[in-house]
């Protein structure tokens, strides 16, 4: 399951990752 977390008072505009099962893969950082 993709989701993205829009961010607010850092660097990096949004985060973007994948959940399977317990695991969190594919982590990317936008803007920052």
């Amino acid at each position: 399951m993709h989701f993205t977390y829009r961010t607010k008072g850092v660097c990096s505009s949004a985060i973007d990752f994948d959940v399977e099962g317990n695991k969190v893969t594919h982590v990317v950082f936008t803007g920052g």
